[in-house]
């Protein structure tokens, strides 16, 4: 295993601990703050069609979000995970009620009742455990959000999402790590080119 692997294993399970020990009272407050910045981030950017993840265990909550995008009509994707091969397929979700148990024990669209679809979002919006200031990401380990950022490429804005104890100042990135276009958190936006 080489430093930058052993590094973030370490700094996971720190993050973890962290996210995990905030009281729920602070995790729904900042959750709502980070929706209303996303929001802003949405209109000013004129997104039409988002990719969101749907909230597990201590992930900061966008279903506030998620909802006000149905609201206005646009256009929702979530993934589904392809464990054996490490990749995620995008389906439209136009309700909670899509939604299954799938892969890790996260909430997934059912593919029993949606179809796949090859939409490139103008948007993805990112779980993390940890995120920096110059837009780097600590994820969980198994490169999805990587993987799928080779797929469709940078020319959709990839949007971090985090509380504020999830901003830290040093993340061990390698040449596979994705570089976010935007962090919102209860604190704000920051934008990086």
């Amino acid at each position: 295993m080489n430093d930058i692997v052993l590094e973030k294993m370490q700094l996971r399970k720190q993050l973890t601990a962290i996210r995990d020990g905030l009281p729920a009272s602070v995790r729904t407050a900042q959750s709502q703050a980070a929706c209303e910045h996303l929001i802003t981030l949405t209109k000013e950017k004129g997104y039409r069609s988002v990719m969101v993840y749907i909230p597990f265990r201590s992930e900061l909550d966008i279903w506030p979000y998620i909802e006000w995008c149905w609201q206005q009509q646009l256009e929702v994707f979530a993934p589904r995970c392809n464990v054996a091969e490490l990749t995620m397929t995008l389906y439209p979700l136009y309700n909670k009620g899509q939604l299954r148990r799938g892969s890790y024990g996260i909430m997934e669209p059912d593919q029993q009742i949606l179809e796949p679809t090859d939409a490139v979002p103008h948007a993805v919006i990112v779980p993390g455990l940890a995120f920096n200031d110059n837009g780097h990401r600590l994820g969980y380990g198994g490169g999805y959000y990587d993987r799928y950022y080779e797929k469709i490429g940078a020319s959709t804005s990839w949007i971090g999402a985090a509380f504020q104890q999830q901003l830290v100042d040093c993340i061990p990135v390698d040449r596979y790590d994705i570089i976010l276009n935007f962090v919102v958190s209860n604190k704000g936006i920051e934008r990086f080119s």
